[in-house]
Formats: structure tokens, sequence, C-alpha cells
């Protein structure tokens, strides 16, 4: 499941569809939007509250997750990545 591509195109979030297919959703691809533009920025600066939208790992399903920095960067393209990490590991990392 892109998180991103859920929440930029769905009126429904990543947990209404993990409670409508559970097991289905194995590996989930996490970015943020930026809140103007909707490009991609780094984890924790954009409009997707992901300690809310976030399913439940195991009824997901979830063996892999992945982070992506994407083309549009704060800073630089090694700092945006690193800043991404940071913010999942503090903020997110707990819930998996």
């Amino acid at each position: 499941m892109d998180m991103y591509w859920v929440m930029h195109s769905s009126k429904r979030s990543p947990k209404a569809l993990v409670r409508d297919q559970p097991g289905r959703y194995v590996m989930w691809h996490i970015k943020d939007m930026d809140k103007i533009t909707r490009d991609y920025t780094e984890l924790g600066n954009g409009s997707i509250n992901y300690a809310e939208v976030l399913p439940d790992p195991a009824e997901s399903g979830l063996e892999f997750y992945y982070l992506e920095q994407g083309g549009n960067f704060a800073h630089s393209p090694m700092r945006s990545a690193a800043d991404s990490a940071a913010y999942f590991v503090k903020h997110l990392q707990k819930r998996l």
C-alpha cells in the first residue's frame, strides 16, 4: 500500500482499507505530502498524520515497509532522507 497515494487520491484512510481487506497489505510505502503543493516532502513536514492513519500492522499482514523521500528536498537528498528516517524512528517505529 502506498500511503501517500491512498491519502492523495482517496476518501478512505489506510486503516479503512485494511479493515475491509485484512492480511492483504504486506508492504507499506511511506512518504509525506507537502501541505501546499501536495508533492513529496520529508516525513513530519507534510499533511499526512501517520500517527493517526497507520493501520494495525498485524491486521494488515505487514512484512515490509519502505520510506521514500522522492525528488522534492527541503535540503539535500541525503539530509532529507536522514530527516525522514529520524522522524520515523522517533514517532512511528514503535507502532510497528
